[in-house]
């Protein structure tokens, strides 16, 4: 039987902490939290399920502060979560069997952060020199050793009570200081989209594109964000322009083609629109950061927007035909309330 190490770093998360850490206890051996400097009741929450707090003055590098937690731990594995992340019962049981026979060196788990998104983090790690945190912001580790793919989520219920320009503050800080690389300069990018910067997004997106050192993931889905910022801003063809140069990077992806029929949907050119959804119905494969991540629901939109595409048109049959396909794949409230109208059509 393997042990893992559950390592935290939190800061005024009294309002998270006691659900986290009550959806992790019995798969962990150890409970390690790092507080950054909470003014709230955190620590005293924690102190219920772990006597291994420690502090850790905050210096904007979160890799500082995680590297600081990992070298506390003492099992063969070392999992982390954040306060806002929850461990559903069925990962929970799925890592405790995971435990009898523990063989790679990086767990990849699906890391839902909506809905009907998601995609895949190292988790669990094996507790060596290797497991070491990256980049003061948007950290990560690279995955190592023997690497797999657990197809069990953990939930990333994003709180309310973060600074929502804290980021935003800690790149401008960065630049104060140097050049961004090419990872900061992705994240730096969707941190200005986030923020509704679309045309310094666009700029910042490009820059990225043009430093080609970039994961193709992330190149890929700079296009997307790039046309998604367009579309925000009204500009269609441009958006168009720039969704259909990712096609030149890689096999297309269903995201991709279904934001270049949107910008046909805005257009009121149905019979373009209808070509490009129905293009990405037949790809199914979805960059693995954008927007939308799970195939079912990439399916869903395309064939929701078809139905809309033909009822637009005149054509109330396929209209009908392709809800309910939608509706197979998700039974939507859009969905219900489409058939409730198609059918006060028919009967007029």
């Amino acid at each position: 039987m393997q042990t893992i190490s559950l390592c935290m770093i939190v800061r005024n998360e009294e309002e998270n902490i006691a659900n986290v850490l009550t959806s992790a206890k019995d798969i962990v051996d150890e409970i390690i939290i790092v507080d950054t400097g909470s003014t709230d009741n955190t620590k005293i929450i924690a102190k219920e399920f772990t006597d291994k707090i420690y502090d850790f003055e905050w210096c904007d590098d979160f890799s500082k502060a995680r590297n600081y937690s990992f070298s506390l731990a003492t099992s063969d594995y070392i999992m982390w979560l954040d306060a806002d992340d929850i461990v559903p019962f069925e990962t929970a049981m799925y890592i405790k069997k995971l435990k009898e026979n523990m063989h790679a060196d990086t767990y990849m788990f699906q890391y839902k952060t909506g809905d009907f998104s998601y995609h895949y983090r190292e988790r669990i790690l094996r507790n060596n020199a290797n497991a070491t945190w990256v980049g003061p912001i948007h950290e990560c580790i690279t995955p190592f050793g023997k690497i797999e793919k657990i197809n069990a989520p953990i939930h990333h219920n994003r709180s309310n009570n973060k600074d929502p320009n804290r980021n935003l503050k800690i790149f401008r800080k960065i630049l104060k200081e140097r050049k961004l690389n090419p990872r900061e300069t992705y994240y730096y990018a969707r941190e200005l989209f986030d923020h509704k910067y679309y045309r310094t997004a666009i700029k910042i997106f490009k820059k990225f594109i043009r430093l080609g050192d970039g994961w193709i993931e992330d190149i890929i889905n700079s296009y997307y964000m790039i046309g998604l910022s367009y579309i925000y801003l009204g500009d269609t063809i441009s958006a168009r322009y720039y969704l259909t140069s990712s096609l030149l990077h890689h096999e297309p992806r269903s995201n991709i083609l279904n934001l270049i029929a949107d910008c046909y949907y805005y257009e009121n050119n149905y019979i373009l629109a209808i070509h490009w959804y129905k293009l990405s119905i037949n790809k199914c494969i979805v960059s693995h950061n954008a927007g939308f991540m799970d195939i079912t629901h990439t399916k869903y939109y395309s064939l929701l927007k078809l139905s809309m595409c033909y009822y637009k048109s005149g054509d109330i049959i396929n209209a009908i035909v392709f809800n309910e396909e939608a509706g197979k794949e998700y039974e939507s409230k859009e969905v219900m309330q489409n058939r409730k109208y198609f059918t006060s059509l028919i009967k007029k």
